[in-house]
Order: C-alpha cells, then sequence, then structure tokens
C-alpha cells in the first residue's frame, strides 16, 4: 500500500509539472501578438516551476532507487578489516 501511495505522489508531481510548463508554453505563444512584460514573467514561472517539479520527482525516485539498490549490497562497515 505505501509504495503504490508512493508512485501515486510521484505520478501526480510529474503530471502537475508537465501541465505547469504546458501552461507556460501556452501563454508565452498567446502573447506573440501583444508581448506583455506581465505575461512573459508569468510564463517563465509558470515554466520553471514546472521543470522543478518534474526534476524533484525524477531525483527523489532515483535517490529512492538508489538507496534500495545498496541496501541489498550491505554495508562496507559490517565486513571485518584486514590489518
Amino acid at each position: 500500500m505505501k509504495l503504490t501511495l508512493w508512485y501515486l505522489a510521484a505520478g501526480l508531481e510529474v503530471w502537475v509539472g508537465v501541465f505547469a510548463i504546458l501552461l507556460g508554453l501556452f501563454t508565452l505563444m498567446a502573447i506573440v501578438e501583444s508581448p506583455a512584460e506581465f505575461g512573459t514573467l508569468t510564463s517563465i514561472v509558470w515554466i520553471l516551476a514546472g521543470a522543478l517539479l518534474v526534476n524533484h520527482a525524477v531525483r527523489r525516485e532515483l535517490k529512492r532507487r538508489v538507496d534500495r539498490q545498496m541496501e541489498s549490497f550491505g554495508s562496507p562497515l559490517d565486513a571485518p578489516t584486514q590489518v
């Protein structure tokens, strides 16, 4: 159950991030005919916020996979040392 919620949260974060990127791009395309500073700034903020959300979700998932992989190898501190 916990893993399912984890994937739902990651999927939702990626979906919201992609939606924000698309919203920023559509806003940018809409102001082509009459450029406005507020519209440009808003679209850049949407694109950056979306990119940060997607980046955070991907990094969190990769970190979880690396941590799980490292647990399967075991800790090198558990092995006896040679003098």
